[in-house]
């Protein structure tokens, strides 16, 4: 079957524009219609709107953000190429984008069972302790590969940590910090929020699940949180040894990876 790539227009492929301009194409390439369908609305915010939608070229099903062009918020080309370049197992992919007179419509991948805050709201779901590792282990590894760039700003919050239908952990919710990016490997910190903020907020997810879900902790998974918690956004934190913490090490039979 042919693939979206194949047969979908995108902005690499039927409009030229620079990272570094706020401007973004402005002819119609496409009829969603004959693309997409829209289902459900996952969400909304101040910039944009967010579905559960099906690619009616393959079938299957996908997330698609759209943008409205005249907002003031509405994302930039240098955002856009920025999320191009992102690939990472823990991330979210962007699978496509596609652009008309109105709108910019960002294509991504579909996460089945929805978000940490959706499943830590189920009753009938408790977190375990190696459930929790699991989920401590990709988000580090996501963080680790964002330290190979500089620009990054974002927030990680129980709704920004989702999880497909293999039970993969995909990590949302960044973008640009400055509207430009720079690609080092000699940068300890993200520039718009620094690695020792994001352990805080994913002490904080971790905390928030533990409240939720009431059960004695592992002395590993403690120290783990103290870490976490502890480090001030002046210190470089080294995620290599955080990810070879015995919290992880405690569990890391039961992972399991692809």
């Amino acid at each position: 079957m042919t693939s979206l790539e194949d047969k979908s227009p995108t902005i690499s492929s039927q409009c030229s524009y620079s990272h570094s301009s706020n401007s973004l194409p402005t002819k119609e390439i496409f009829d969603s219609t004959k693309l997409y369908q829209l289902l459900d609305t996952l969400g909304r915010s101040q910039d944009s709107t967010t579905y559960k939608a099906l690619n009616l070229v393959n079938d299957q099903l996908v997330t698609v953000q759209i943008f409205d062009k005249k907002s003031p918020s509405c994302i930039t080309s240098g955002q856009i190429d920025m999320l191009r370049r992102l690939n990472h197992p823990q991330l979210l992919k962007l699978l496509d984008i596609l652009v008309t007179q109105q709108q910019v419509w960002l294509i991504f991948e579909y996460c089945q069972l929805g978000s940490l805050n959706h499943l830590a709201s189920q009753v009938d779901h408790q977190f375990t302790e190696a459930e929790i590792a699991w989920i401590c282990f990709n988000i580090l590894n996501a963080l680790e590969y964002l330290q190979g760039f500089s620009g990054y700003e974002g927030t990680l919050t129980l709704s920004n940590i989702l999880i497909n239908g293999s039970g993969q952990i995909k990590m949302t919710g960044f973008s640009l910090a400055n509207d430009e990016y720079i690609l080092t490997n000699l940068d300890h910190s993200f520039d718009g929020t620094s690695s020792a903020e994001y352990l805080h907020q994913l002490s904080d997810c971790i905390r928030k699940i533990l409240d939720i879900n009431l059960f004695e902790v592992s002395k590993e998974l403690e120290d783990f949180l103290r870490i976490c918690s502890d480090k001030s956004e002046e210190e470089i934190i080294e995620l290599s040894d955080l990810i070879d913490h015995d919290f992880f090490q405690l569990y890391k039979p039961e992972f399991f990876f692809d």
